[in-house]
């Protein structure tokens, strides 16, 4: 089995004091970034499971998430030519052409992040438990920018 820096729980535990402080800060970035028109992404929806949901957990490992994410683009080719333009725009380096096909994805999840460790993200939390909480849905967002009918789902 592969492990990735990501699966590697660094740092402290953290209270749920500040869990509930990341969480409403995620939620605040989600808003932000879903009413931003030069996005390629949407956020459907953002879900918290994990030891949160266990009142009873003082300290947490981390704070768990998982985020749907759709794109507002429907025509592939058209979203492929945006993607690799807005990567080059980005003014970051790239190694390999995958890693500018996946620019949006792993920019969303660093603007998330806001560089905590605690915060974990991941894209399907139906297949890592069916106990969550959803805390944002792009429907009940007024302000957000709403992706097309037919989006189709970025992993």
């Amino acid at each position: 089995m592969l492990v990735s820096k990501d699966d590697v729980i660094c740092g402290k535990p953290i209270n749920r004091v500040t869990a509930r402080r990341h969480l409403v800060e995620v939620v605040e970035r989600a808003r932000a970034y879903n009413c931003d028109p030069g996005r390629l992404l949407a956020i459907r929806e953002v879900a918290v499971f994990g030891s949160y949901l266990d009142p009873g957990a003082g300290h947490l490992r981390d704070l768990d998430l998982a985020v749907s994410v759709v794109r507002r683009e429907s025509d592939p080719d058209l979203y492929v030519r945006k993607v690799l333009a807005y990567a080059r725009a980005s003014g970051r380096r790239f190694d390999a052409f995958h890693e500018l096909l996946y620019w949006p994805t792993r920019e969303l999840r660093m603007f998330l992040k806001n560089r905590s460790p605690a915060i974990r993200v991941t894209s399907d939390v139906g297949q890592l438990t069916d106990r969550y909480k959803i805390i944002y849905l792009d429907s009940e967002d007024p302000h957000a920018i709403p992706p097309p009918p037919n989006a189709m789902a970025e992993c």
